[in-house]
C-alpha cells in the first residue's frame, strides 16, 4: 500500500509543481479536500504562477491516488515512505519544504 507524499523537482532546481487554476489539479480532485494551494508569480521564465502555499494535511487524506492522476506535470508521487507517527497535528501538515525533502 502506498502512503505518503512526495514531490519533485525540475531541472533548474525549481518545484515542478505548478499553481494551476484553470482545469482538473490535484486540489479539485482531492475527495477529502486535504490540498491547500495558494498562487504567486513565479521567478522563471517557462511559468506564469507557482505555490506560494502548497500543503496537504495528512490526517485527512485518505490515499486514493486522485491527487497524483491529476496533477498536471507528475510533481505529485505516492511513495511507500510511511510518516504516520507525530506528537501533533501540525506535524501531520506537509508543507513544500516537507514534501520536497521526502
Amino acid at each position: 500500500m502506498l502512503e505518503a507524499r512526495s514531490i519533485s523537482s525540475s531541472n533548474n532546481n525549481a518545484p515542478r509543481f505548478i499553481a494551476s487554476i484553470t482545469g482538473p489539479s490535484c486540489q479539485t480532485v482531492c475527495p477529502s479536500n486535504c490540498i491547500d494551494i495558494v498562487a504567486e508569480e513565479a521567478p522563471w521564465e517557462d511559468r506564469d504562477k507557482r505555490p506560494k502555499i502548497f500543503e496537504i494535511d495528512m490526517l485527512r487524506c485518505i490515499y486514493c491516488g486522485m491527487c497524483e492522476e491529476a496533477c498536471p506535470c507528475d510533481a505529485i508521487e505516492l511513495t511507500e515512505k510511511l510518516y504516520t507517527v507525530s506528537t501533533s497535528r501540525a506535524e501531520m501538515i506537509y508543507d513544500k519544504e516537507k514534501l520536497l525533502s521526502n
